[in-house]
């Protein structure tokens, strides 16, 4: 149970590094200021528009750069950073889904539900029942340990 803990552990740590959760992120490059605000506000209506006047870039402009730095467009970046919450709150608390759904920034839980599954190869109430069995999200599905 413990080594199952550790992988977990570090599988989490490994996931985020992916993400680009742990970079040094550098307050004058425009991905670095979003995915700041994504880190913020991810839990808020955020909006592609949002993102586009935070930086003064338009949409292409922004998305070209955020994917050069982190390899996915922002509303890309915003889904995989929710997803990633929400696997973290499904495996550490008791919340029911529509709360993690609402805490996570998804309008609704059947959107929330369509995008973990799709996304992740499993359902969140699946994932919930067990989740040190399967490792951590990294934009790919999960996978039983």
């Amino acid at each position: 149970m413990l080594r199952q803990l550790i992988r977990r552990i570090s599988d989490i740590y490994a996931d985020q590094r992916k993400l680009g959760l742990f970079e040094a992120l550098d307050s004058h490059n425009p991905a670095s200021i979003c995915a700041q605000y994504i880190h913020g506000h991810y839990a808020e209506a955020v909006s592609l528009g949002d993102l586009c006047s935070l930086v003064n870039l338009n949409r292409t402009s922004l998305n070209q750069k955020f994917k050069a730095h982190f390899g996915c467009t922002c509303m890309e970046y915003l889904l995989n950073y929710r997803l990633k919450i929400a696997q973290e709150l499904l495996s550490n608390t008791n919340m029911k889904i529509c709360e993690i759904a609402q805490n996570c920034g998804f309008q609704y839980e059947t959107y929330f539900i369509r995008q973990f599954t799709a996304k992740l190869g499993i359902s969140p109430a699946a994932y919930q029942k067990d989740p040190l069995s399967y490792s951590a999200y990294d934009g790919k599905p999960v996978r039983k340990l």
